[in-house]
Parts: structure tokens; C-alpha cells; sequence
């Protein structure tokens, strides 16, 4: 394994905006499916092929060990905000809970019937949620392993998933013509708000795309579609989109144009999204760039955002930890 520390600047096109400064790079030695922060940015884990699942030191890009479980490939990967536990979805449905110091199987939920797509903990870590490409949304209790609702409403294919803070409710994309209660089918794919009860639905965030990527934040939801859109809402009015801005350059072919990672920052000044071909960067809350950050790629992309830290692997082993923090 060859690694590369490298410490730069990166500024706007024209050098007077601000930058954001990479603080860690470096190759793994296998191929990288999905990657995950911890909430303090301290930690990260790599899942990828052969269900390797490696546990690295964001400080000094050290691995730290890597955890037990399945071979197969891993599609993605979650910590728990405490930094407890970690949740790992693979290519033949089954989602791992880990203890990340003993690094070990707490248990396995086998019960999904395909390749897994997302996986998210709630806020306060005692629910694991799992989407799937068979089109069921599951989750789980953390402490007993109990299931507690099962959503059978089709997910967009490549779409996350998140907990809304404070509100009970799991978001996720579904299609719009099978979603209860909305009888229009002008708009193709809303954002399901789920009981985390019992999965009943609640009033949808409408949009007219298919979103990708979904960050849940406290007053407002950023989605990002398989266009390159980043759409916006206000929770308290989830019928209309706030704003709706492209984060791709004018001269972005049709390949690679999906948003896979939004994150909310700055208690919603700032929104973080970045494209499967590996375009993106800062903007303000109505779609302005404040910074770029490209990486591009023929391959793919696939990111995360925790304390102001970005997590960026691009040509499936080549990782990037990057300051968010604009600097003047």
C-alpha cells in the first residue's frame, strides 16, 4: 500500500474567492465501493470488493484494522454518530452491525433480496435503516436487533436514505404514481417521509427528478438528482421546492452526471453536493459556488461529509480528506 501525504490549496478559476485546503491523501489497496466518516471526521471506514472493510486514522492516514464478516462485495457503509458501531450493506442483501473496537459481528439482517443501496443510523444511533434494490426499506433496532417496519414502495434506484432530526420519520425517493394519497402523476419521484412506527407515509417533499442523494438537515432538506441538480426545501412547506440549481459545468456530457453526496452546512448557509463524475463544490443557499471542488473522473465518485470534513474516493482506491472551511 503506497501512501501519499500532500497538503495543498484549492482556489476558484479566477484565484480570488476562497479555498479549502486537502489535509490527507492516500491508495488503498483494494477497490472502494462506499466510504464513511465519523462524526468527530477522526475515523473513516472503506467497504468495497471481496467485502473488505478497512478502518483507517484520519490524522495520519494509518489503517487501523480492518473488520470480520462476509466476503462478498460491500456496496456501502454507515457509523453510528457515537462511533460505536458501523452497518455494512453487501452485494447478496445482507446488512452487517459491527462493533468497531472489539471489530466483530454484532449480528446480520439477511432478509433483503439483493444488492444493498444505502444505509443510515438515526440521530441517537438506536435505528439502523437499509434500502435495497429489490425495492424494500427496512430498519431495525440497534440494541435487539427487533425489526420495525417494512416499506415496500419502490426506491429509486441509485437513492439514499436519511433520519429527520427530532421529527420520527425516515426520508427516503420512491415513485411518485405508487406513493399513497397522490393521485398526480406529474411529478415523477417526491421524497417519502416514512413513520419510523410503522411506516405510514406522510405529506412527500415534491420534486420532478430522481434524487440520488437526500441530507436531512433540521429546517431544510438538500437532495441531489441523477441530472446533477441540487434541489432544496423548507420542512414547513414540502409541496414546492425552495431552490434548484445545476452543480455541473456547462459542457458535462450525459455520463456520469448523478449527485451522489449532499451534505447541509453552516446551520444551512452552505450546501456541500458533488456529481458521480466528480464535480461539485460549495454553494449558498440559493445555489450561488462559493468554491469548487473537481475531481474529475471516468470511473465514479463516492463521498462523506462529517465536521466539516469531506471524505473523497475517486479511481476506486485514491482517498481524499479535504477542509471544508472556507479560507479567505
Amino acid at each position: 500500500m503506497s501512501i501519499h501525504l500532500l497538503l495543498l490549496t484549492l482556489s476558484l478559476a479566477d484565484g480570488d474567492g476562497p479555498s479549502l485546503s486537502t489535509l490527507q491523501k492516500w491508495e488503498t489497496p483494494h477497490q472502494i465501493n462506499s466510504v464513511a466518516l465519523s462524526a468527530d471526521a477522526s475515523r473513516l471506514i472503506t467497504a468495497g470488493a471481496h467485502g473488505v472493510v478497512s478502518l483507517w486514522s484520519v490524522s495520519d492516514a494509518k489503517l487501523i484494522g480492518y473488520l470480520k464478516g462476509s466476503r462478498a462485495d460491500s456496496t456501502c457503509v454507515a457509523i453510528s454518530p457515537d462511533g460505536s458501531m458501523a452497518a455494512v450493506g453487501g452485494i447478496e442483501g445482507e446488512v452487517e452491525l459491527y462493533d468497531l473496537e472489539k471489530k466483530t459481528v454484532i449480528r446480520a439482517h439477511g432478509e433483503h433480496g439483493s444488492r444493498l443501496q444505502h444505509v443510515a443510523f438515526s440521530p441517537d444511533g438506536s435505528l439502523l435503516a437499509s434500502s435495497c434494490w429489490d425495492g424494500k426499506i427496512r430498519w431495525w433496532s440497534t440494541r435487539d436487533g427487533q425489526r420495525k417496519a417494512v416499506k415496500d414502495a419502490t426506491a429509486i434506484g441509485m437513492g439514499s436514505i436519511g433520519f429527520l432530526a427530532n421529527a420520527g420519520q425516515l426520508l427516503v425517493p420512491a415513485q411518485y404514481e405508487s406513493y399513497p394519497g397522490n393521485p398526480s402523476t406529474s411529478m415523477s419521484a417526491p421524497l417519502a417521509r416514512l413513520s419510523l412506527t410503522d411506516g405510514s407515509p406522510a405529506k412527500p417533499l415534491v420534486g420532478s427528478a430522481s434524487f440520488w442523494a437526500i441530507a436531512p438537515g433540521v429546517d431544510r432538506v438538500a437532495a441531489g438528482t441523477e441530472s446533477g441538480e441540487v434541489v432544496t426545501w423548507r420542512m414547513d412547506q414540502p409541496e414546492a421546492p425552495e431552490h434548484r440549481w445545476s452543480i455541473l459545468p456547462s459542457d458535462h456530457g450525459p455520463i456520469g452526471r448523478g449527485i451522489v453526496r449532499v451534505a447541509i452546512l453552516d446551520k444551512g448557509e452552505t450546501i456541500f453536493a458533488i456529481s458521480m463524475s466528480g464535480f461539485g463544490g460549495l454553494f449558498d443557499r440559493v445555489g450561488k459556488k462559493k468554491v469548487s471542488i473537481d475531481r474529475p473522473t471516468d470511473a465514479f465518485v463516492t463521498a462523506d461529509v462529517q465536521a466539516g470534513r469531506l471524505a473523497l474516493c475517486r479511481w476506486g482506491n485514491a482517498i481524499e480528506i479535504i477542509d471544508l472551511s472556507l479560507k479567505p
